[in-house]
């Protein structure tokens, strides 16, 4: 096991917001997890799961004074995703779920396209879980206790 990293990925939306949380060894990607949650639920996951990067996405539906996302303090890169994600095709959809809708999607996107993008990702599996409390318990840095800064 070499160096772990931890990045989040979110869409805002005025009610919900799309998270996607993705855990690297070295340059492999590890673990995904993909949710569509309350606006109220984000900074209390985000602040368990210590991100070291985080990816915002900004499209024609909401713009920056609605796509407010919580940053947690241990990001260390801050990013606005790179303009033309959203046209990206993507190689899965959920559709067994179709109430989850717009966030998930396009949360989904925003990370293919970013790993697409950067060298420095390995996507080697599309093994995804669901972005919730017990799915950051077992992936948050050993030693850190949920809700805890």
């Amino acid at each position: 096991m070499g160096i772990r990293r931890r990045i989040a990925y979110a869409y805002p939306g005025k009610h919900k917001v799309g998270i996607a949380g993705v855990v690297m060894d070295d340059k492999r990607v590890h673990k995904i997890a993909i949710g569509s949650l309350e606006r109220s639920v984000v900074p209390a996951l985000l602040t368990s799961f210590k991100p070291d990067e985080l990816v915002v996405a900004i499209d024609k539906l909401y713009d920056q004074k609605e796509a407010h996302v919580f940053v947690p303090d241990t990001v260390k890169k801050f990013r606005f995703a790179h303009p033309g994600w959203a046209e990206r095709r993507v190689p899965l959809t959920d559709r067994t779920n179709p109430h989850q809708g717009i966030y998930i999607h396009n949360v989904w996107k925003l990370f293919y396209d970013d790993c697409i993008r950067r060298s420095d990702f390995i996507l080697s599996h599309l093994d995804i879980d669901v972005f919730d409390i017990d799915w950051v318990a077992a992936n948050r840095p050993t030693g850190v206790r949920l809700n805890d800064r």
